[in-house]
């Protein structure tokens, strides 16, 4: 979906600490606990000072000392939701740029798209939106972990002219109803710890049909431009970034039957035409 606002990382796949160690249950300022009600008093906590931190400029060192660890007590899809919670609102205004780079890639790869669609990460539903208009889509089942950004991609294609569901579900646990010809990680990988990156990709494999398509979309350097405070904040607590080199060694050991067959670049332009970044897509094909 995403990258940070932080430096571009040289291209490594290892995993980047940004958080404290959570404290010990029951030491003071710890609010988290175990159980059903210490998780929600965590949550509650974050989301008040989620709130607060978007005014309190003054308080801002604090506020992420307190963000930070707080963040640290959960686990990565928790920390996404609540990322994607407070940014789907102005997500496809801070993401235009992005977004006209997804939609040249997915132009030149549209001669291999067809079938029934899985798009792991849907958002707010750029991808669907946009390969409607290719002859070989038969349907489509769009997925995100957000209830916020999946409530936006299910108003942006209510009118979708061909037949599509709607799942909320983590990538790696999601389950298509009929084998996949196209499957779509667009703009997520580097919001994935190594661990998570194979295995939502197994389960890309998992979900194809035999000589189906797996289309990884992303980019790099993942950078941007500053979008506000609060969205750094939370986008530092989930950014695991991870170079192209390093991305295609890691398929190519660890899912072997999976074959790159295409690829393409293209450059990511700010507002004044200045060329930031770039981003990727790779066409992987299922030969097993």
């Amino acid at each position: 979906m995403y990258a940070s606002s932080v430096a571009a990382r040289p291209p490594s796949g290892k995993r980047r600490i940004l958080l404290p160690p959570p404290q010990s249950e029951g030491r003071q300022g710890n609010p988290g606990g175990n159980g059903g009600d210490g998780k929600a008093a965590v949550l509650a906590e974050i989301h008040r000072l989620a709130r607060q931190r978007r005014g309190k400029v003054s308080e801002l060192t604090s506020l992420d000392t307190s963000l930070r660890h707080l963040l640290g007590t959960l686990k990565e899809e928790e920390r996404m939701q609540i990322l994607f919670e407070h940014w789907a609102r102005s997500y496809n205004r801070d993401m235009k740029e992005h977004a006209q780079a997804v939609r040249r890639i997915l132009r030149k790869l549209k001669h291999s798209i067809r079938g029934h669609v899985v798009d792991l990460s849907t958002g707010t539903g750029l991808v669907p939106l946009t390969i409607q208009q290719f002859g070989g889509v038969q349907s489509v089942l769009a997925n995100d972990l957000s209830p916020a950004m999946l409530a936006i991609a299910r108003r942006t294609l209510k009118d979708y002219p061909l037949p599509i569901a709607f799942e909320c579900k983590g990538a790696v646990s999601l389950v298509s109803p009929q084998p996949a010809g196209s499957v779509f990680l667009s703009q997520t990988l580097h919001l994935l710890p190594n661990h998570g990156r194979a295995m939502v990709i197994v389960n890309a494999y998992r979900m194809l049909e035999a000589g189906g398509n797996f289309f990884l979309i992303d980019e790099w350097p993942a950078r941007v431009r500053p979008v506000h405070d609060l969205i750094s904040a939370l986008l530092d607590s989930v950014f695991h970034p991870i170079g192209l080199d390093d991305l295609r060694r890691s398929i190519q050991t660890d899912i072997r039957l999976l074959v790159e067959r295409e690829s393409h670049i293209t450059d990511i332009q700010d507002s004044s035409g200045r060329t930031t970044h770039q981003m990727y897509g790779i066409r992987f094909e299922k030969i097993g």
